[in-house]
């Protein structure tokens, strides 16, 4: 277990582990259709049996209960759904609506689209198949592939310290990862570093070093302890939703889970000005998941959509920083759509309900003089 400690600096330490064979090893469990991420691989096509995703479009489903939800290729989606049995049935389908290259865009299009025809479920051979209530399979989904040891990003969860395998404290973040005989990541504490070689189930890191830096406990203990741990690592397992780091007798001496993603934040920028900045800020991640909402129940529309001039021409909604970017989406005058001009699609919102939302959410930012521009443009027919 972690104890407090004196603070002292981290002297750069290398650590040289040596690589023993091991046996056997977890084998992936057999997946089951709620709690597993499954990723989508077939659809079924006009004229062909069916069509493959392409290469480097990640299109995913998960059910946690009467929740859907996954990456459509593009855009984050979610849905309700019903499974009884082998009957499975989703509700109406909302999505961000941000902007991707093609293939991406056609085929997150092209399949959400097919979710409320979805009538019954099996799974063979590790596929999971979604068919229409005529048995006709419409989308194909692989058995999901166990997390790599190699280009995943692990977090630790458990490190052996003082005989024990005991639990990462909450706040303290020590990652892994190792790509290319690259080994990086986070002490806890201090950035880690050095190089691995790797043979099948058997693993040795070379030169291990973390940069002195001076941290509060329990950051240094725990990182002291990860050091250590992986100074006795001589193989690895895992089962797909996490890792094992063992040492030469088999003992576990360190656990991981994969990192979670990070999402963009989502930035407003409400477009008033002509020569100066405009007014900007963050939404919060429920902010964020209601915006989400909001756009996934607007209808679909292909035209021209209004434009601004001079004075309030709409909210500007784009991930990361603030500011008007690639993948920027507008919300004006009932509607919402990509940066651009010209015919394309958009989201219909007649009643200008983004606007209302995102002039709420930037309130604590914005001049009453800011405020009113808005209310006033809401007031228009």
């Amino acid at each position: 277990m972690f104890g407090r400690r004196s603070a002292l600096g981290v002297l750069i330490t290398g650590l040289l582990l040596t690589a023993l064979p091991m046996g056997a090893f977890a084998q992936p469990a057999v997946p089951a259709l709620e709690g597993t991420d499954w990723r989508l691989t077939q659809m079924a096509g006009s004229g062909v049996p069916f069509i493959d995703v392409p290469a480097g479009v990640d299109a995913t489903l998960r059910i946690d209960g009467t929740d859907a939800s996954g990456s459509g290729g593009c855009n984050q989606w979610f849905a309700s759904v019903t499974v009884d049995g082998a009957s499975i049935a989703f509700g109406q389908v909302g999505s961000t609506m941000m902007a991707c290259p093609e293939p991406a865009m056609s085929i997150e299009s092209f399949w959400l689209g097919y979710l409320p025809q979805v009538a019954s479920w099996s799974i063979t051979g590790g596929r999971l198949e979604l068919a229409d209530p005529n048995g006709a399979v419409l989308l194909v989904f692989a058995q999901p592939a166990v997390s790599a040891l190699e280009g995943t990003d692990w977090q630790l969860t458990q490190v052996w310290s003082q005989g024990v395998l005991t639990p990462v404290p909450a706040g303290v973040t020590a990652t892994l990862t190792l790509t290319g005989g690259q080994a990086s990541g986070s002490g806890g504490c201090a950035q880690l570093f050095g190089s691995y070689t790797l043979s099948g189930h058997a693993l040795a890191l070379a030169g291990l070093m973390n940069g002195a830096m001076l941290c509060p406990e329990p950051q240094m203990s725990v990182q002291e302890a990860y050091l250590a741990a992986l100074g006795t690592v001589a193989a690895w397992q895992t089962d797909g939703a996490s890792l094992q780091l063992l040492d030469a007798s088999g003992q576990v001496v360190a656990t991981f889970t994969p990192a979670p993603a990070t999402s963009p934040s989502l930035a407003v920028s409400l477009g008033l000005y002509s020569g100066r900045p405009d007014p900007s800020w963050t939404l919060t991640d429920a902010q964020s998941a209601e915006l989400a909402r909001l756009l996934g129940s607007l209808p679909s529309a292909f035209g021209d959509p209004a434009e601004g001039g001079l004075g309030y021409h709409g909210f500007y909604i784009v991930p990361g920083d603030a500011g008007r970017a690639d993948r920027t989406l507008v919300a004006y005058r009932g509607a919402v759509a990509d940066l651009g001009s010209g015919s394309r699609p958009y989201r219909l919102d007649a009643k200008r309900t983004v606007e209302r939302y995102l002039l709420e959410t930037g309130r604590p930012y914005l001049s009453a003089t800011e405020v009113e521009a808005v209310e006033t443009d809401l007031r228009t027919p």
